[in-house]
């Protein structure tokens, strides 16, 4: 709605080929939800008060999934149709320098999960980097288990490689719209046109 706005987010991953943003700037940017596809929060102090807040950040932009586009009609030269689209929630992702360096991976690992769980969908991480410990993914879990989330981790040497390829990896999954498909911010403001007539 045009009175509501997310906090701010660290970084937002945003896809250009379906349009731009309203406001792209160093200090403060405003994108539509049809464009963002990631939301990454980068943090100093690491510790599980600064995840769940993190986590509690992103969780309202990762529920909008209603996008609306315009797609171009076919057999005309210059119309357009509008179209709604249930799609996919923003891929999340936490980077921290952890307050603890002595902080224990099975914490970790148990703090992610339990956040989660408190907090409840739309809640959910893909991943999260916490520098010189290591790299933790959280799993939905695809069956009817008392445990909705599984949390991996990779603590050696390949920590930052795990966690770049998965980047990488649910970014290019994330579903490509057809070419000539862009998203459609007219519905952002109510209110018709005034017609001119010659």
């Amino acid at each position: 709605a045009p009175s509501e706005q997310s906090q701010a987010i660290d970084r937002i991953i945003y896809d250009s080929t379906v349009g731009a943003p309203i406001v792209l700037d160093e200090a403060h940017s405003i994108l539509p939800i049809e464009l963002v596809c990631g939301l990454v929060e980068i943090t100093m102090r690491m510790d599980s008060d600064k995840l769940k807040t993190d986590i509690e950040r992103m969780a309202p932009i990762r529920s909008l999934r209603k996008r609306r586009y315009l797609v171009s009609v076919p057999l005309t030269m210059t119309k357009v149709a509008p179209v709604e689209n249930e799609g996919l929630g923003a891929r999340c992702f936490v980077i921290g320098l952890p307050t603890d360096p002595n902080w224990r991976p099975e914490t970790i690992a148990r703090s992610l999960r339990r956040i989660q769980e408190t907090l409840g969908p739309p809640a959910h991480v893909h991943g999260l980097y916490v520098l010189g410990i290591g790299y933790f993914e959280t799993v939905a879990t695809e069956t009817k288990e008392d445990v909705p989330y599984r949390v991996m981790g990779w603590l050696g040497p390949d920590r930052l490689f795990r966690f770049s390829e998965s980047l990488r990896l649910a970014l290019s999954r994330w579903p490509r719209l057809p070419s000539g498909v862009s998203a459609n911010l007219r519905d952002y403001l109510p209110g018709d046109p005034r017609l001119f007539e010659e």
